[in-house]
């Protein structure tokens, strides 16, 4: 029979009950451990599943660090066209008067 914890209210009812850890723990112990993993004899994750996994993920890490590796040649060359478009107008300046003055000769 459960005991009164002293201090406490009549209306919070009655202690909990002592447990039997013996058999509370023999209850819940699997009695055969190869079943755990399983549900009807199947597996629950195939070794297919887990291999495909294991492919997607590495693809995409494969795919980050290709990426990775070109964005720097990639801000190298825009660099250097926007430098470029932006000394046209004096290359075309000095061009132009090199030229006119070869021709006046």
């Amino acid at each position: 029979m459960a005991e009164r914890v002293v201090g406490t209210e009549p209306a919070e009812g009655p202690a909990p009950e002592r447990l039997n850890l013996e058999s509370d723990v023999s209850d819940r112990v699997a009695t055969e451990p190869h079943k755990t993993s399983r549900r009807e004899g199947v597996n629950v994750i195939t070794v297919r599943t887990l291999v495909t996994a294991a492919l997607i993920v590495l693809g995409v890490v494969a795919l980050v660090a290709f990426l990775a590796s070109i964005i720097g040649i990639v801000l190298v060359v825009l660099v250097a066209i926007v430098f470029a478009e932006g000394i046209r107008p004096l290359v075309d300046d000095s061009t132009a008067g090199a030229c006119h003055d070869r021709s006046g000769s």
